[in-house]
């Protein structure tokens, strides 16, 4: 119970004069309500234990009471009844609690108390202390501070589980290590199961295998030059490479040289096949247009364009005036796609300048027509040699590769093998399929190549 004493020497500090008596008076009653307000926070957590507490008296019924409560008449008025003494329960419970201090030893000689919390997480126990003293304890910070650790959620209950989270996680952990470790005791035993060899175990038996001499240690190794050697059988595997094409810079090359498997090309991407599709096209469509062409096509520097305009609205396409106006406007069209396939891709600005220049109009000579379309095409044939070696020497198949360009990879100086450019052409032998009449471009020497007779000449 407070009192109007307890209340008015709270705070000793408060000055006394001018109306001390309502300030102290005041800023009791402040603090009062406002430990009150925090102690009240407790009350789920008192009435889960002790049940829904009794109705108490107001403050003011406490100021003018002294605890009585005020129960209403059957008249309507409200009469002062005797102030309501201790409960039975309550009177037992501080009969025990007061009987449990005498038998227990004083807490200053560290001494646990025999009544311990027990499981936190386990379903609340009948308490032995009154809720009335309780609520006391709420009322000062330290009581709260225990309230808070002591409560199921609370500091102990929280350290508890992550007590027990650490040891659930170290139990884990260690059990993880065991496994790893017997993983890795059964892999080296398999390991070196495997690593004794069949040489080795008929050297053990007392037979020296093929390919294997004895040595004066006790051991065996390889007969020199034998396929048991390993750099017989490296050098056997290098011939064989280079005999097929397969050079040093393709993909998977030291891979064949150790292992001797030779990898599968991979499989082009649609982009690829696009791109290389038009790079393809935009050759084999100059080579035929330049195929085509007549010296009858050029020499007419006033009339060119009109001829052409007359055939394409008048003649015939067979007659003479039709074919020269179908070629010039075929020209025209094929080098604005070339312009769009392979202008800002396959060309650098150096090539480009190089298409533009080779420009060429009806005005112009028959021979320097000619001279133009062979520049022309010879800047789309590197454009197509650069991305089918480019794809080449990635892994591609060539087969893949060939087949999206359209062109014979030997005819762009690309060996159909594992090579890169100008790989396995030397100017002799068989052409691949290539076509009577195919110019390329010997990457070694630079020197322009036709293909007559079934091998590549100086052109």
């Amino acid at each position: 119970m407070v009192t109007i004493a307890e209340l008015t020497t709270r705070r000793p500090n408060i000055p006394a004069s001018g109306g001390g008596f309502l300030s102290g008076f005041a800023n009791g009653a402040s603090e009062y309500l406002d430990q009150r307000q925090q102690a009240d926070a407790f009350r789920p957590y008192l009435d889960s234990i002790y049940g829904e507490a009794p109705r108490q008296p107001s403050f003011v019924e406490r100021l003018l009471g002294t605890g009585a409560s005020q129960q209403p008449t059957p008249g309507g008025s409200m009469a002062l009844q005797p102030p309501v003494g201790p409960s039975p329960e309550a009177e037992a419970g501080r009969r025990s609690l007061a009987a449990l201090n005498e038998a227990s030893p004083p807490a200053s000689a560290g001494a646990i108390p025999a009544r311990t919390i027990g499981n936190l997480g386990a379903p609340p126990q009948p308490p032995r202390i009154p809720r009335e003293a309780m609520e006391r304890l709420l009322m000062t910070p330290e009581g709260r501070r225990f309230a808070q650790m002591i409560m199921p959620g609370g500091e102990m209950d929280y350290r508890r589980q992550q007590d027990q989270s650490d040891r659930d996680f170290q139990e884990r952990k260690f059990a993880a290590d065991q496994e790893e470790r017997r993983l890795a005791r059964e892999a080296d035993a398999s390991y070196r199961g495997r690593s004794l060899s069949l040489q080795e175990r008929a050297f053990r038996e007392g037979r020296i295998p093929a390919g294997y001499r004895a040595t004066a240690d006790g051991g065996m190794e390889p007969i020199p030059g034998a396929p048991s050697d390993p750099a017989a059988a490296l050098k056997a595997r290098r011939s064989a490479a280079e005999a097929a094409g397969f050079t040093p810079d393709a993909p998977g090359y030291n891979r064949y040289l150790l292992t001797g498997e030779i990898p599968a090309g991979r499989a082009l991407p649609q982009n690829t096949v696009n791109t290389l599709g038009e790079a393809g096209s935009a050759y084999a469509d100059l080579n035929r247009i330049s195929g085509g062409f007549q010296d009858s096509y050029g020499g007419q520097p006033w009339l060119g364009d009109a001829n052409n305009w007359w055939g394409r609205t008048f003649s015939d396409a067979g007659s003479d005036t039709g074919k020269q106006a179908q070629w010039w406007q075929d020209y025209q069209g094929q080098k604005n796609l070339v312009r769009n396939r392979l202008f800002g891709s396959a060309l650098t600005a150096t090539e480009k300048g190089e298409f533009e220049k080779a420009d060429i109009n009806p005005g112009m000579s028959p021979t320097s027509i000619t001279a133009n379309l062979t520049r022309q095409k010879a800047v789309a044939e590197r454009a197509a040699r650069k991305l089918a070696d480019y794809y080449t020497k990635a892994g591609y198949a060539p087969d893949q590769i060939e087949a999206a360009i359209g062109v014979p990879l030997a005819e762009l100086g690309i060996s159909p093998g594992r090579g890169g450019a100008g790989r396995g052409q030397t100017g002799g032998g068989g052409g691949g399929g290539v076509t009577e009449g195919a110019t390329a471009t010997n990457p070694q020497t630079g020197e322009r190549m036709i293909f007559r007779g079934g091998a590549w000449s100086p052109m």
